[in-house]
């Protein structure tokens, strides 16, 4: 009787914080009461779902929750006007005036820290992360998956954090202190 509680509050949770949701974003306002209250919905409904079956209650609430999301959004394609077009924006951010330099040298550098150094700082943060588990006791399998879920999760982290850094010094510097993590990779027996 309690597991089909769990069940309800997992899959109702889920179908109703993306059925709030929905309504609080096709608001000509936006409502951050109903905002919050559907997000907040879904977070009892992971609870639930992970009260009930650990990660694979997890995914079968969210998995209700995308079938939902789905639905509603094959439905708002299918029922928006042809001609409806959403207009440009009337600002233009970090556009240049005419005959200013472009800077794409700098530009191209900040993509290249923020996105490929990001990655492989974050690659060698994840197998010092494995190799830390192996030597903290546990099993292979386990902290393989946990190396592996820790790459982008870093990866998207550390993209934030480098491209908040003003100066290219401190961004290196955090590329390298995050990549240092890499060490424990190289303990005998990891």
């Amino acid at each position: 009787m309690q597991d089909m509680a769990l069940w309800i509050v997992a899959i109702g949770g889920a179908l109703g914080g993306i059925a709030v949701l929905r309504a609080a974003w096709a608001q000509a306002t936006r409502l951050p009461v109903l905002t919050v209250a559907g997000w907040g919905l879904l977070a009892v409904s992971t609870l639930a779902g992970g009260a009930l079956g650990g990660a694979w209650g997890v995914a079968a609430a969210w998995m209700a929750a995308m079938a939902v999301a789905l639905v509603a959004m094959a439905h708002a394609a299918a029922t928006a006007p042809r001609s409806a077009r959403a207009s440009a924006p009337t600002r233009k951010a970090g556009i240049a005036p005419p005959g200013e330099p472009l800077h794409l040298g700098r530009r191209a550098l900040t993509f290249l820290i923020a996105v490929p150094l990001a990655l492989a700082s974050s690659i060698a943060f994840a197998i010092g992360l494995r190799a830390a588990l192996v030597l903290a006791g546990a099993g292979e399998a386990n902290a393989n998956a946990v190396g592996l879920f820790a790459v982008p999760l870093a990866w998207g982290i550390l993209a934030c954090v480098v491209l908040m850094r003003e100066r290219r010094g401190a961004q290196i510097a955090t590329l390298s202190l995050y990549a240092l993590a890499i060490v424990v990779g190289f303990v005998p027996g990891t």
